[in-house]
């Protein structure tokens, strides 16, 4: 995907911010796939295992990453090249969609 380079991720903070953005997106597929094929429970049995592990790294990536994707493709903006391209760098921008560009 894109043409983002290790300096992008040159961080450990970046690289955390990319890992949510990694399984975010695989978590948004999984559940608009669920959602077409009408079983949603298998999807949402996976999902909520993870939330209830109390796991904070785990649920940033997985759960706080789904969200940042959810609101991109709310507000018109999801295209992962280019978000792979121009990936977020900060954890505060999974945290708060509005602030990534």
């Amino acid at each position: 995907y894109g043409s983002f380079t290790c300096t992008d991720i040159a961080t450990e903070e970046a690289l955390e911010a990319f890992a949510a953005v990694q399984e975010g997106h695989a978590e948004f597929v999984m559940r608009k796939a669920a959602e077409r094929c009408g079983d949603w429970s298998i999807a949402e049995d996976w999902i909520g295992s993870y939330e209830r592990r109390n796991e904070p790294d785990v649920v940033f990536r997985y759960a706080r990453g789904r969200e940042f994707i959810e609101a991109l493709a709310e507000r018109g903006a999801l295209s992962m090249r280019q978000v792979y391209a121009r990936p977020p760098v900060r954890r505060s921008q999974i945290l708060d969609p509005t602030t990534y560009p």
